[in-house]
């Protein structure tokens, strides 16, 4: 026999068994749902007792648990994309306060700059050099003092 012939054959087996269209319709709903992971469930062998309709109380009774938890999957899809618009929304608010806090930083780096430079303009000019001692002096001599006041 050819090896077409067998795979027809095979074919119009599995095709035999009687299957009630509602539930044909549900594996392929799973199948688009789950994937791979549906059709390897519905290649396994059918439980003991489960054909000739002895068993169709419990295939009903599967089919509304794993409608339920279809159900169930669902709410917690829906609020994990809530959590994660919220996380987004978070993001952005921190993202335009870290841009102005880096305006700020970026504005006083620029005063700071140009208070050193003018800072430097003054020890190293001939006469401003003297009077930066005084002042660093004067500051030691300020901080001794109240300390030597507060210690009591």
């Amino acid at each position: 026999m050819s090896s077409e012939f067998r795979m027809r054959q095979q074919q119009s087996v599995k095709n035999d068994v009687s299957v009630p269209a509602n539930v044909a319709t549900n594996r392929a709903n799973r199948s688009l749902l789950f994937g791979n992971m549906a059709q390897n469930q519905a290649q396994q062998q059918p439980r003991p007792g489960m054909s000739n309709g002895v068993g169709a109380y419990e295939l009903e009774g599967l089919e509304r648990d794993n409608n339920a938890q279809i159900d169930g999957l669902g709410d917690k899809v829906g609020q994990m994309k809530d959590v994660a618009i919220q996380i987004s929304d978070e993001v952005d608010y921190h993202n335009k306060m870290l841009e102005r806090m880096g305006g700020t930083f970026d504005s006083a780096q620029g005063l700071l700059s140009g208070t050193m430079e003018r800072l430097n303009d003054m020890v190293n000019s001939g006469n401003g050099g003297k009077h930066m001692w005084y002042l660093i002096a004067f500051l030691v001599f300020f901080f001794v003092a109240l300390y030597m006041l507060f210690r009591r």
